[in-house]
């Protein structure tokens, strides 16, 4: 007899998740030497801006203990707001995390980004606050203190940019995929057609306003202009069943294509869903195909870096130019092919794992600059 049964249907989820998503166990392709190097040169002028903007509310009167307890205390139990509280002292990392049993995922992506970065150079005495929710934007009283995000809208203020936790986790497996694919479909042989495949995320979809979000547009597009665009929904999601019903008897639905499909095509459309699409913008822009990104005030950490018709060709944030833009590319192959190869390798550069860490460890050492709190006994 057994003395101790094994629920191997624990351990199988437990396997299932760490393949699925890759978590920061030995997934990470982060050359230290490579890091270190950076840390000691003069960082990217467009890191330090970034960085500059968001934490500009607070240069003046610092982030302070009440500033931080204030927040914590009336918010940091709501479950939407999906909060966890880092405390670094003396190098030792803890986190207070109430609420976010759903987002492990992502939890354990900033915090073994954290025990990274703490293992090659101590990391300062900190007390931060950072949401696990896809952005910033929903549902924060602005300006009470600062809160580290993925995403956020940017004319709001309080919101922090970090590395989301896609990038965090590391993209070596997909960058391989990427850069394969690049190979076997250069600029010429491309399929002369904008290609796109996604879920029906961006709002609560309805048989009154469906019509209204951008990824539905971009879909019905398609349905009316299958020659110039292909684009479908891989799942029907945040709506009732009378509009997934109504979507899918319409033809909405599409089978999914990974992102090595994608890039056979030469236009790939870049459209927002609750918030930025993380690590979908990130290996578009790495395909070398040309990108047209909708223009919208969702931003991440390296947007400010990105510039239209140099990195992307930008379209209307309802995508009402789409054509027009598509139409411009399809018109001017050599451009495209130059915007295409210059995203290629600022992803490469600005987005390698190396740069998206310095990011981090950057924004924490000028957080600890107008961090005027005790750590100690203070989570």
């Amino acid at each position: 007899m057994l003395r101790h049964a094994v629920n191997w249907s624990k351990i199988f989820c437990s396997v299932f998740l760490r393949a699925l998503y890759c978590l920061p166990v030995g997934c990470l392709a982060l050359d230290e030497q490579v890091l270190k190097e950076k840390m000691e040169h003069v960082p990217p002028s467009w890191m330090m801006e970034q960085i500059e903007s968001d934490l500009a509310p607070f240069r003046e009167k610092g982030i302070t203990s009440g500033m931080l307890d204030g927040f914590w205390n009336s918010d940091g139990n709501s479950k939407d707001k999906l909060l966890v509280r880092f405390k670094i002292v003396n190098g030792n990392i803890s986190i207070t995390n109430r609420t976010v049993e759903k987002e492990v995922v992502r939890l354990q992506a900033v915090k073994g980004a954290f025990d990274r970065l703490n293992a090659i150079k101590q990391l300062p005495d900190l007390d931060l606050i950072i949401t696990l929710h896809d952005d910033y934007s929903r549902g924060f009283v602005e300006n009470v203190c600062p809160v580290l995000a993925f995403a956020k809208n940017k004319n709001s203020v309080g919101g922090v940019l970090i590395p989301d936790f896609e990038a965090l986790n590391g993209y070596d497996r997909l960058t391989a995929n990427i850069l394969a694919g690049n190979a076997q479909y250069p600029w010429e042989m491309k399929v002369k057609r904008a290609f796109w495949r996604g879920s029906s995320t961006g709002g609560t979809f309805d048989l009154k306003n469906w019509e209204t979000f951008p990824r539905a547009k971009l879909v019905l597009f398609s349905i009316r202009n299958p020659r110039d665009l292909d684009a479908r929904f891989t799942s029907l999601v945040q709506m009732d069943n009378e509009t997934r019903y109504f979507l899918s008897a319409r033809g909405f639905l599409g089978m999914p294509a990974a992102p090595s499909e994608h890039i056979r095509y030469k236009y790939l459309p870049e459209v927002d869903g609750n918030s930025c699409s993380y690590s979908r913008c990130y290996w578009e822009l790495l395909s070398n195909s040309v990108v047209i990104k909708q223009i919208s005030d969702n931003i991440q950490w390296y947007y400010g870096a990105l510039k239209p018709n140099e990195h992307f060709i930008p379209c209307r944030e309802d995508l009402s130019d789409f054509f027009v833009q598509l139409n411009w590319a399809r018109t001017h192959d050599a451009e495209c092919k130059m915007i295409a190869e210059r995203a290629t390798e600022f992803a490469k550069t600005e987005l390698s794992s190396e740069s998206t860490y310095l990011y981090l460890y950057l924004l924490l050492n000028e957080y600890a600059k107008i961090c005027h709190v005790s750590t100690a006994n203070r989570v």
